[in-house]
């Protein structure tokens, strides 16, 4: 089945848009909402990848300036986390790109398994475990690990953005959660504070990712311009909304969402 651009087949990608930028600015996952879709719809599974990334980094955009408060209580640190972000970023792109196509196509169900798997798992779950491996072992004495914790948890969690780095530039789906438990794992407190830093990381990771897939030739623009419509405008109320709506139950629906698409994608 191949693409088609029909007026039906445009309502629904704007639409897609809306609701994936949306997603994104309140508890992450909007990747979910488009990937399979775009797939199902009859794009080639590393197109779709690539023209997602690309609309919904103008939704990350269209959020950031809501988050912007947030963002900048992080001074100076707020540009680390991102550098480390775009640098994982990078590597996760240029591996995707090297990868045979029918390679990734056969990934696909994995990836969706394993993102809905950490959506099933949650924050909280997610984040005690990168707590436990955060914590100095046993063997190391309470004054050293007290003067060292500090140091071993900044490096610790800059690791982890670099990885999740790496998956956002590969795929990106459940990477928004991923970083929420990270941060929240470091120490942090406020979810909106997260939520502001989690978006601009975002930025960096989708933005250079995009930036590379648009020199590759491998993006439908066509539907990446009706997607970035929908990102944009879902993106900029989604932030706002982030603050209102229940990221519990949001992540619920997403659960589901993604359940049925993995589902799907297994089947096809």
């Amino acid at each position: 089945m191949e693409f088609e651009f029909t007026l039906v087949s445009t309502v629904v990608l704007l639409g897609l848009g809306v609701a994936a930028g949306a997603i994104n600015a309140v508890a992450g996952g909007g990747t979910f909402v488009t990937f399979p879709m775009l797939v199902m719809l009859g794009l080639p599974p590393v197109v779709a990848n690539t023209t997602n990334k690309v609309a919904l980094t103008f939704a990350s955009l269209a959020s950031v300036r809501a988050f912007l408060p947030e963002i900048r209580s992080f001074g100076a640190r707020m540009w680390v986390y991102f550098a480390v972000a775009v640098l994982g970023s990078v590597a996760g792109s240029v591996l995707l790109l090297t990868m045979n196509p029918d390679d990734f196509r056969a990934l696909v169900p994995w990836l969706m398994l394993t993102a809905t798997g950490v959506f099933v798992l949650g924050a909280d779950e997610v984040r005690q475990w990168i707590a436990t491996a955060l914590r100095p072992r046993d063997d190391v004495t309470a004054s050293v690990a007290k003067q060292s914790r500090s140091l071993v948890s900044w490096v610790s969690t800059l690791l982890g953005q670099f990885l999740i780095g790496i998956y956002g530039g590969f795929f990106a789906a459940g990477m928004g959660m991923l970083m929420m438990a990270l941060y929240s794992a470091s120490g942090m407190k406020n979810i909106h504070q997260m939520n502001g830093l989690k978006t601009f990381a975002g930025l960096g990771i989708n933005g250079v990712s995009a930036a590379i897939f648009l020199t590759t030739g491998l993006i439908d623009y066509q539907v990446a311009a009706v997607l970035l419509i929908g990102a944009w405008t879902g993106g900029h109320y989604g932030a706002h909304l982030s603050k209102r709506v229940s990221q519990t139950a949001m992540r619920w629906v997403i659960i589901a969402y993604g359940t049925t698409m993995t589902a799907a994608l297994w089947m096809s």
